[in-house]
């Protein structure tokens, strides 16, 4: 018996209350090419280095989440540098890579700038558990 009063039973593992689907990215080549190439890491890093003058003024993790946004030029220069790194946008639900792929390339910029309070709360938007456990808490 638990603290809460729930009956555990051995031997069978733990069954969540709440079960969130895991998320199959099979169809999403271009981004998982990107992710395990480690091109939008290291966009983000360059970005952020030529860029840290202005970047500075961010003073918050939050104060970046409402005001950095990821422009279409910018999202522009990041595809060509995608390609001269020889991935080209390219395969499954573009759409969703896109999205993801800017997610991710905020997040990275937000912890050059901000460290890991920069980072998690852009990142963790894609994460269906945490935003699933997000909205219970609201409820």
């Amino acid at each position: 018996m638990t603290p809460g009063g729930k009956t555990v039973y051995g031997g069978g593992g733990i069954m969540p209350d709440v079960y969130v689907p895991l998320e199959r990215d099979s169809s999403l080549q271009f981004y998982n090419l990107l992710v395990n190439r480690g091109i939008i890491y290291q966009f983000a890093f360059d970005f952020t280095d030529r860029n840290r003058t202005n970047l500075s003024r961010y003073r918050s993790a939050g104060d970046f989440d409402d005001h950095f946004r990821i422009t279409p030029a910018l999202y522009d220069e990041f595809i060509k540098y995608a390609e001269k790194k020889g991935v080209k946008r390219q395969g499954g639900n573009i759409p969703e890579s896109d999205r993801k792929v800017k997610i991710l390339m905020k997040a990275y910029i937000g912890r050059n700038i901000l460290d890991n309070e920069g980072f998690y709360p852009i990142l963790n938007t894609m994460d269906a558990g945490i935003e699933k456990a997000l909205s219970l808490m609201d409820s």
